[in-house]
């Protein structure tokens, strides 16, 4: 991990995002554990140090275990992925509005997240052609253009989901112009048929194409999508 950290900041990067770690051998790790993992870290790192919390791939430590995190000096930020709102609203009064770092969640919170005083979301793009709308919807204090905006996120990416997370933003990055490859095999990239219907709900909501966001297309959107199942089996 160090060696990752010294080598972004030696290309340029801005921080270091840091998985809360799992036993190597399985489990959960305890809190003096990872106290010990994240102070090691941050103190060699040459950059400001994102706790990542993401339970499955990582820990899913108790959330008394964040604050203690959020007392070493060179963490900053917390990137949330559990999207638990009982956690969620615990640590941004804990550690966000405490002046402890600034903790961020991930899409389908989002706007939840700005509401309580959290400093927002991170998110592969292009969610985050959405994510920026919630964000400056909100800021300008248009809760209902917030609030339409965070209603696609019930939608996307989460009607693909059997697919996982990477192959869809692919998928959708790709109706943007911009294509960054397929899935490495054997894992399967969204089928055509799948694929066409991610590119109709985005120019459906008013990300794509010269059709404005209304709160109709929306729900022509949702329509369109209870009535298509995915093809994915």
């Amino acid at each position: 991990v160090i060696e990752l950290a010294e080598y972004a900041a030696k290309v340029g990067g801005d921080l270091v995002q840091v998985l809360m770690p799992l036993r190597p051998w399985g489990g959960q790790p305890t809190i003096a554990e990872l106290m010990e993992f994240y102070t090691q870290v941050a103190s060699a790192s040459p950059l400001p140090i994102v706790v990542y919390h993401n339970p499955g791939p990582g820990a899913d430590p108790p959330q008394d275990a964040f604050v203690k995190i959020s007392e070493i000096n060179n963490i900053r930020y917390f990137k949330e992925s559990s999207r638990d709102i009982t956690k969620i609203s615990r640590l941004i009064e804990q550690i966000d509005l405490a002046g402890r770092g600034y903790y961020f969640t991930t899409m389908q919170p989002l706007l939840a997240t700005l509401m309580m005083g959290g400093s927002g979301a991170t998110m592969p793009p292009p969610g985050t052609r959405i994510g920026a709308q919630v964000v400056r919807a909100f800021r300008a204090g248009d809760i209902e253009r917030a609030r339409y905006w965070q209603r696609c996120f019930a939608l996307f990416p989460g009607k693909w989901a059997a697919y996982g997370l990477p192959p869809v933003m692919k998928s959708a990055m790709k109706h943007f112009g911009v294509d960054i490859g397929d899935p490495s095999r054997p894992y399967a990239p969204v089928n055509p048929r799948d694929h066409a219907q991610i590119g109709q709900f985005l120019r459906q909501i008013g990300l794509l194409g010269e059709g404005p966001p209304t709160e109709v297309s929306l729900k022509e959107a949702a329509e369109a999508l209870r009535q298509e199942d995915t093809f994915l089996r």
